[in-house]
């Protein structure tokens, strides 16, 4: 009796998902569902609904110009760095939301893509307000509690819009 007891728990060891399994499941989740959204607003926003995508668009040229920038200042190695399909969801962004026209050439979209880059607070620190305070020579606590005010702020995400539809 006790010998067919550890059978089944080693039986059940084997087959218990492990968290490197489930990564690998939501990575190839994520890839597969990354490239869908990417084709489909290719194909949508240059040749209609039923069209496949050539890479010869202007999403694609603006794509390679990023990916040609990003390798010369180095942010395409490494750990914490683009990736071809962080930069081409933010330009699927850009196209959803119509900050880049369907018309534009590569050249200006990939300006659009800089302006938004460098415009954007990733990192949801509110640099005028910091400044602001700074050069004011405000006392510590009300810095502090302005440091909090930002803190308890909410950060804002950017959110993909569903195809055809604008952001506000």
């Amino acid at each position: 009796g006790a010998g067919k007891s550890s059978s089944a728990e080693s039986t059940d060891v084997n087959h218990r998902p492990t968290p490197h399994y489930n990564n690998a499941l939501a990575e190839s989740l994520h890839l597969q569902s990354t490239t869908n959204l990417i084709s489909d607003t290719i194909s949508n926003t240059f040749f209609g609904s039923n069209a496949v995508a050539t890479p010869t668009t202007a999403f694609h040229e603006t794509l390679l110009l990023i990916k040609i920038w990003a390798l010369q200042r180095g942010l395409l190695r490494g750990h914490d760095s683009f990736t071809t399909s962080t930069i081409a969801l933010i330009l699927v962004y850009l196209y959803r939301t119509k900050t880049i026209g369907k018309r534009m050439g590569s050249v200006q979209a990939f300006t659009t893509f800089m302006k938004f880059w460098s415009e954007a607070d990733w990192l949801g620190e509110d640099t005028a307000t910091t400044s602001a305070a700074a050069s004011s020579g405000s006392t510590p606590l009300s810095s502090a509690a302005q440091l909090l005010a930002r803190k308890m702020k909410r950060k804002a995400a950017f959110v993909i819009p569903a195809d055809g539809k604008n952001e506000s």
